[in-house]
C-alpha cells in the first residue's frame, strides 16, 4: 500500500468489503498496510467517483461521506486518515514501513504478530499481492509482494486473512482459480473466498475456527455492493 492510493475507487470497494466483514462476523479487525513509499506514477488518482455522488454513494453512504473529505483542497491522501476518520470502526492498524531486505521483513512480521495477537481477522495490503517469480526476495521490487512462507506463518498465528491481490495480464477467471487453489493447498484452509472487483481481487482465507462467522458475507456483499464486488466461495 502507498499513501497515494488512499481513498481511490479501489479503496472505496476495499473498505466497503472490510466493513461488511466487520458487521457480519463481529471479529476484531487488524489492518496491516505493508506501507511503501509513494512513486511518481498516476496510480492512486482514481478519485473521480467522489464527484459522482448519485452513481457511487448508495453502496455505503457513511463510508462515501468519509472519503469525500478528500475533496477538500490541500488535503494530502494518507493511510493514517483511515484511523483518524474511523473508516473501519474499532480496527487496529499496523503502519510500519515495509521494505525489501530480508532482515527487515522478518522483523516487520514479528512486530505485526505481536501487535495483532488479539485480532482474529487480519487484512494484508501489499502493493501487488502474492509473490511472483520475477521478484525474488533479493530483488528491490520484493517489497511489493508477500511471500508464501510469510502468509503461512501469519495464518498460523491464529488469524483469518484478507489479502489484496492485483490482476496480472492473464485471464482473470483462470488467475483467481489458480491463486485460490494455491492458497488452499499452502494453508490447508477450509474456506477461501475471492472477492472480485473491476481492478483487483481480495482473498478471504478462513481459519477452521472462524468458518461459521463468514456464512453471511456473500449475502451482505450482494445487498450492498452488487455490480462492484463479486463474491464467490472456494471450499
Amino acid at each position: 500500500m502507498k499513501n497515494q492510493f488512499f481513498g481511490d475507487v479501489n479503496d472505496y470497494r476495499k473498505y466497503g468489503l472490510l466493513r461488511c466483514l466487520q458487521q457480519v462476523t463481529q471479529l476484531r479487525l487488524g489492518v496491516c498496510w505493508m506501507l511503501t513509499e509513494n512513486d511518481e506514477s498516476n496510480d492512486g488518482k482514481l478519485r473521480g467517483y467522489l464527484k459522482e455522488r448519485e452513481q457511487w454513494s448508495n453502496f455505503d453512504p457513511p463510508l462515501y461521506e468519509l472519503l469525500s473529505r478528500l475533496l477538500k483542497p490541500g488535503l494530502e491522501p494518507a493511510v493514517k486518515l483511515a484511523g483518524d476518520w474511523d473508516v473501519l470502526p474499532g480496527a487496529a492498524y499496523f503502519s510500519e514501513s515495509f521494505e525489501a531486505e530480508l532482515p527487515s521483513r522478518k522483523e516487520f512480521f514479528k512486530k505485526l504478530w505481536g501487535n495483532m495477537a488479539d485480532r482474529p481477522l487480519l487484512f494484508l495490503d501489499p502493493d501487488n499481492g502474492l509473490e511472483v517469480p520475477s521478484a525474488p526476495r533479493i530483488n528491490r521490487r520484493s517489497s511489493k509482494h508477500i511471500y508464501w512462507d510469510e502468509i503461512k506463518d501469519t495464518y498460523a498465528q491464529g488469524h483469518s486473512l484478507v489479502l489484496y491481490q492485483h490482476f496480472p495480464r492473464k485471464k482473470r477467471d483462470d488467475f483467481i482459480k489458480e491463486k485460490a487453489n494455491q492458497i488452499t493447498a499452502c494453508l490447508s484452509a477450509p474456506l477461501v473466498a475471492p472477492f472480485r472487483t473491476a481492478n483487483v481481487v481480495f482473498f478471504l482465507i478462513s481459519r477452521p475456527e472462524h468458518v461459521s462467522h463468514f456464512q453471511r458475507v456473500h449475502e451482505c456483499i450482494l445487498q450492498r455492493w452488487l455490480g462492484q464486488i463479486e463474491s464467490t466461495m472456494h471450499a
